[in-house]
């Protein structure tokens, strides 16, 4: 699993969408969970409703990245 796949939420994507196929949660739930996120490549992604969710703006977490990664 990649690291734009995880944190959904605190929930992995797949893990979304498996939950979605066998509904246990709704499509609008899913939606929810999933939107907002743009994967940058493998070793990013982007949130783009952080601050409407957190009340702060997108953060840069660089743990366990390279300089090349992040940069």
């Amino acid at each position: 699993m990649t690291a734009a796949s995880e944190d959904l939420m605190g929930r992995p994507l797949r893990e979304v969408l498996e939950d979605y196929k066998k509904r246990k949660i709704s499509l609008e739930e899913a939606d929810e969970l999933i939107r907002g996120y743009v994967c940058i490549g493998e070793e990013a992604k982007s949130d783009l409703d952080r601050k409407k969710r957190r009340g702060v703006p997108e953060i840069v977490l660089a743990e366990g990245k390279s300089e090349d990664d992040v940069v």
